[in-house]
């Protein structure tokens, strides 16, 4: 990382090419509690630190995208969230030791002033970090509404759930 605070996260990688901000991210997806809970914690704070910054680096770049990538899936499941709700109530709570990730990405992908993030050909992986897609909105402390397959609006707040 180039971040003096987060030097030693060294997989915290960032670079631009072809108006895009390419950004890498280290992040630890545990099933059990870790062995270390400041290792983490500083770990996942160097995350959303770096977040942060590739997005800063985007909007003074001017750049179109950010492309963001780590070796661990923030989710745990894809898809609708009713249907995923229906088959594993597990499945829609946040990953274990990412929590704070997800509004930070939530918040940084919907303010971006490059492409739609609602268009699949920008995010073509796990669209369901904006809001409209209806995931993420559901998110504890990330409001939002969802659109259903069908076009129409549907309220994706934890409260409507």
């Amino acid at each position: 990382s180039e971040d003096p605070e987060y030097r030693e996260f060294v997989e915290n990688a960032l670079w631009v090419h072809g108006g895009v901000v390419y950004a890498t991210l280290h992040l630890v997806v545990l099933t059990r509690e870790p062995t270390d809970p400041a290792t983490a914690r500083r770990r996942q704070d160097a995350a959303v630190s770096w977040v942060r910054r590739a997005f800063e680096v985007a909007r003074e770049s001017g750049s179109v995208g950010v492309f963001l990538a780590t070796q661990a899936d923030p989710w745990i499941a894809s898809g609708r969230p009713g249907l995923i709700a229906e088959h594993c109530e597990v499945c829609t709570l946040p990953r274990p030791g990412l929590e704070s990730l997800y509004s930070v990405l939530a918040e940084e992908a919907t303010a971006f002033d490059g492409q739609d993030p609602t268009e699949r050909s920008v995010f073509s992986f796990h669209q369901e970090i904006v809001p409209s897609r209806g995931l993420l909105g559901g998110w504890p402390g990330v409001p939002g509404r969802g659109r259903r397959t069908d076009g129409s609006e549907a309220d994706t707040s934890a409260a409507a759930r």
